[in-house]
């Protein structure tokens, strides 16, 4: 790895974490006894949310599919707090983008519907760093996407090949190299803080 000039962040369980056995999830029978990783799993491979994370239908028609799929007995303003509800922050990744940011360029790319972007800038100011976040529900393309790297490099301006991609997912890792870019994968703060030292990040 060398000649790396843009840094592109996936959001959730990168510079946030999220414990999927919170929020709506727990009011459903068919999610409540799933592990974290089987509720990510079945949450990406659901047809209703990738409708909603790529922007197809809006915070409203996701709600009511939810709301009739498994019966929720919350109203919609419940349901936003409830969906919002699974986030916790990461020690050490906010001051790790401020440190960065003096030297590199830096990029994000999520897939994500408006309900949690919208909660995250308000709450995760770091965000409001980056300039033009690439986003699944703005772009309509979810990771592994090979658009969705080749927009995310776009963003920051920086040919593929120059852009270091950390994502915690294997599968979206593997797409990023595929897509020409540098990648590693997310597994925790101070590993992540050892593999840049590796390539001379910081």
């Amino acid at each position: 790895m060398n000649d790396i000039q843009a840094i592109i962040f996936d959001l959730g369980r990168v510079l946030i974490d999220v414990d999927l056995t919170k929020g709506i999830f727990k009011h459903t029978q068919e999610w409540r006894t799933k592990s974290e990783t089987q509720i990510l799993d079945a949450l990406m491979d659901n047809s209703i949310y990738q409708e909603y994370a790529c922007g197809r239908i809006s915070a409203q028609e996701f709600y009511r599919e939810i709301y009739e799929r498994f019966g929720l007995e919350l109203s919609f303003d419940q349901f936003k707090q409830e969906w919002n509800s699974v986030f916790l922050p990461i020690s050490g990744m906010t001051e790790l983008v401020e440190q960065l940011s003096s030297d590199f360029k830096i990029g994000l790319l999520s897939d994500i519907g408006p309900l949690h972007w919208e909660y995250l800038l308000e709450h995760l100011p770091v965000l409001k760093k980056i300039d033009k976040p690439t986003l699944s529900f703005q772009i309509g393309y979810l990771k592994p996407h090979p658009q969705t790297y080749l927009t995310a490099a776009a963003n920051v301006g920086t040919a593929p090949e120059k852009c270091l991609f950390i994502d915690d997912r294997e599968v979206n890792v593997r797409g990023a190299l595929e897509a020409g870019m540098q990648a590693i994968r997310f597994e925790n703060y101070e590993k992540l803080m050892q593999e840049i030292a590796q390539i001379n990040i910081i």
